[in-house]
Formats: structure tokens, C-alpha cells, sequence
């Protein structure tokens, strides 16, 4: 896989910038990380990036044909649905058994069948971001992925996190520098 250059890019709203001029290189195989101020176009980017907005001008080279795979600001499970089904959507191969243990990794082996409607924020939190990184991709797009995690859950599900997509392409939004770098976000850019 190579860099994915994003050169210049803009994006406005009822004739309201929201990104204007944005440059940066997701380098293959890094995580990258992402900062500004709340409403500075964070997650319009993302949405960009995943295809789900087209920006006004600029241009992305190097994304066409990769698979993508996101955690959202919300967490966008399927309620009537159970945790292990839920990680199975992505990844219909995957076995209940290497879904256990990859929710027992970020302390949910109590809930495999319970629908994800009744799981508490923090939990519905730690199986989006496990169907995300179960799922088969080539870059990985995270939108503040521990908001709403204490620090104890946060500290695991970081450290889960960062061992699944070792070596694999991330670019990740987060206020918190502790988070970026415990994610080994060397690599960062800030928009305006």
C-alpha cells in the first residue's frame, strides 16, 4: 500500500467553509493523528475520506480501491443485535469463539448475547470499536474512538487497540495528545 497524499482540500456548507486548503500524508503503515478545535472539520474529512461527502476542490491520491473501516462518534450498532453478532456483520468468517475472546480482551466477556440495545455506553463503545478493527481494511479512520471510556477501560481498550492495527494504515481524531501518542501517532497534523 502507498502514502494516501490529501493535497488541498475544501469543503463548505450552505456556503459556510468547513475545511479549507487541508494538506497531509497518511503515511502507509503509521498512525496518524488528527487534531483541532471542536468544529473545524474533523469528521467532515473522515467523511470525505470514506466516500460519504465530496469535497468543493483539492484532491486524495492514493485511496481509490481500498478498503476502509471506521469508528464513528456514534457507536451505530445494530440494537436488536448481540455484541458477537455485531462483530460477525464485518466479519462473517470470524468464529464465536474468536469473538468471545476478542470481546473477553476488552472486558465484555459477560454480555456475548445480550442484545446491544441494553449495554451500557461504555460497552456498546468497545464493540464498535472492535468491529472496526475486526473488519477487513486497508486504512482505518478513528472519530475520538475512547470518548466516553473511564481511564481504567480506556487503558485496555487502548492498549487492544493499538496491538490489532500494528503495522496498518490509521488516521485517528483525538483532543487528547496522551491518547495519540499512546497510539503511536507519530505522525500529526491540526486544521483551522
Amino acid at each position: 500500500m502507498e502514502d494516501i497524499v490529501i493535497s488541498g482540500l475544501s469543503k463548505s456548507f450552505a456556503g459556510k467553509p468547513v475545511l479549507e486548503h487541508v494538506s497531509a500524508v497518511l503515511t502507509a503503515g503509521q498512525v496518524t493523528g488528527l487534531t483541532a478545535p471542536s468544529g473545524a472539520g474533523k469528521t467532515t474529512l473522515l467523511r470525505i475520506l470514506m466516500g460519504l461527502e465530496r469535497p468543493d476542490s483539492g484532491r486524495i491520491a492514493g485511496l481509490a480501491g481500498l478498503r476502509l473501516s471506521a469508528v464513528f462518534q456514534e457507536d451505530r450498532l445494530c440494537g436488536h443485535l448481540s455484541p458477537v453478532a455485531n462483530l460477525r456483520l464485518v466479519t462473517p468468517s470470524l468464529t464465536r469463539a474468536q469473538a468471545a475472546e476478542a470481546l473477553t480482551a476488552v472486558g465484555l466477556g459477560g454480555c456475548l448475547d445480550q442484545p446491544a440495545r441494553e449495554l451500557s455506553g461504555g460497552m456498546a463503545r468497545r464493540v464498535a470499536i472492535l468491529r472496526a478493527l475486526l473488519a477487513p481494511y486497508d486504512l482505518l479512520l478513528l472519530d475520538e474512538p475512547f470518548r466516553g471510556l473511564d481511564r481504567e477501560t480506556k487503558a485496555l481498550v487502548l492498549d487492544d487497540t493499538r496491538r490489532r492495527c500494528a503495522g496498518r494504515t490509521v488516521l485517528m481524531v483525538s483532543h487528547d495528545p496522551a491518547e495519540l501518542e499512546a497510539m503511536g501517532a507519530w505522525h500529526r497534523f491540526t486544521i483551522r
